[in-house]
Parts: structure tokens; sequence; C-alpha cells
């Protein structure tokens, strides 16, 4: 793996993860994870990619290193989610976590139909109401 294995090796065992969880709740019902640097790396790579795009336009960047670029953010962001998933099956996240997990992807889901809904709007105003 690219990233730190700390936040998954307390245990092979889903049940102790489980047992340590149950402990760790007492406190709080989210699971803190350690610290890490694949936050900070995925923003970099969002800022690489964001101007190896816009150098990419203006011509003053070949596609294959921008198709380069492109391919090492996907598997950055593939990574973080193998890692968020890891914790999952070891028993870190509680039912708080889940549902903030579930309540993060349906308003992700839910935003986009609103910005396809008002794109298509748009274009079907100007498309069957042009002004003259």
């Amino acid at each position: 793996m690219l990233f730190s294995k700390k936040c998954y090796e307390v245990s092979s065992s889903p049940v102790f993860a489980k047992k340590f969880n149950d402990a760790r709740q007492e406190q709080h019902p989210f699971h803190i994870v350690d610290n890490s640097i694949v936050p900070f790396i995925v923003a970099a790579g969002a800022f690489i990619l964001t101007s190896s795009i816009a150098l990419f336009f203006n011509e003053y960047l070949h596609y294959k290193a921008a198709r380069a670029v492109l391919m090492a953010f996907f598997l950055l962001v593939v990574e973080w989610c193998v890692l968020v998933s890891k914790e999952g099956i070891n028993g870190f996240h509680t039912k708080a976590v889940l549902r903030g997990l579930k309540l993060g992807f349906i308003l992700f889901i839910v935003s986009e139909v609103m910005f396809f809904f008002s794109f298509f709007w748009a274009f079907f105003h100007f498309a069957l109401a042009p002004s003259i």
C-alpha cells in the first residue's frame, strides 16, 4: 500500500476491533483516525491536476503528461477509499460514522441531480424560447 496501515493494523480480527471500538465509544460515538498525510497529498494532487489541465488547454503541456497526472490523482483517490473501506471492514465505523457517510453520499447524489436538472432547464429554456 502507498500509505500507513496504522489505522487498520490493530488486529486482523474484526471481533477484537469491535471490542476495541466499543471501549473507545464511551468517550464519543466517532472513530478518531490517526494523523495522516493522505488528505494533504490528495489536495496537492488536485491542485496539480487543475494546473496541468489549465496548462494542457493553453498548449503548454503535452497530453501524455496531463493523462499521467490524471491517472496519478485517480490512484490517490482510490487508495484513500481503500483505507476508509478497511477501517469499516475492521469494525471501526460506528453507527454515527455510517450515518454520516450515508448522508454525505446522498447529499452528493442530490447535488448532482440538481446540477443536471438546472443544466437541462437552462438548455430547454433557451432552446424553446429564443430571444429575437
